[in-house]
């Protein structure tokens, strides 16, 4: 029983892998593109909350939900919410409007808002 030349050999494994890559790099490469897709669209609320933040920082009576920086926030998260079809991002950008939201009402403190937003920002 002849079982082929070592050159065959190293051949048919070389066309094998060349196969598999040629199938599995679109889905991989697509997998990752989508990846950082969401987290720069998470980066971009991180920052908005942190700005909203910053801003309730400096101007402690007024109310964050009438600021200029939380209505584009809130139009952010909806433009997200429709175009992305990633509901983890959809989640952490809602956690996050609910967490400015519970500033206003005195549920958090300054540093426990950006200590909570920076959680987020790691999922």
């Amino acid at each position: 029983m002849e079982i082929g030349s070592l050159a065959s050999w190293v051949e048919g494994i070389s066309e094998s892998l060349a196969l598999i890559v040629a199938l599995f790099l679109p889905i991989v490469t697509e997998k990752q593109n989508s990846k950082q897709t969401q987290q720069r669209l998470q980066r971009i609320g991180v920052r908005s909350a942190y700005q909203i933040v910053e801003e309730k920082q400096k101007h402690p009576d007024q109310l964050i939900t009438e600021t200029e920086n939380y209505k584009e926030f809130n139009q952010y998260i909806t433009t997200v919410s429709i175009i992305n079809d990633d509901q983890q991002t959809v989640t952490v950008l809602m956690e996050m409007n609910e967490l400015l939201q519970g500033l206003d009402r005195d549920a958090y403190t300054i540093e426990e808002a950006k200590s909570k937003i920076k959680e987020l920002e790691k999922e």
